[in-house]
């Protein structure tokens, strides 16, 4: 083999192996990011219910005949 040859093969060695290891991380970020977005979500309703006034028997409105 020439020497040319070995030099194209060692760079696309590398380069699989760096597409492989952006690939890993890729994936994990995503699954990072989902979590996340769940996380979000559920405060989210939290919040949501947090912020709505509750009715109790002192607050509710009195019935009318």
């Amino acid at each position: 083999m020439t020497h040319d040859r070995i030099d194209l093969e060692a760079k696309l060695a590398f380069l699989e192996r760096t597409v492989d290891a952006l690939s890993t991380a890729m994936h994990e970020q995503a699954k990072t990011l989902d979590a996340f977005e769940r996380r979000l979500a559920r405060l989210e309703v939290q919040k949501r219910a947090a912020s709505e006034p509750e009715v109790g028997p002192h607050d509710a409105p009195p019935p009318h005949y």
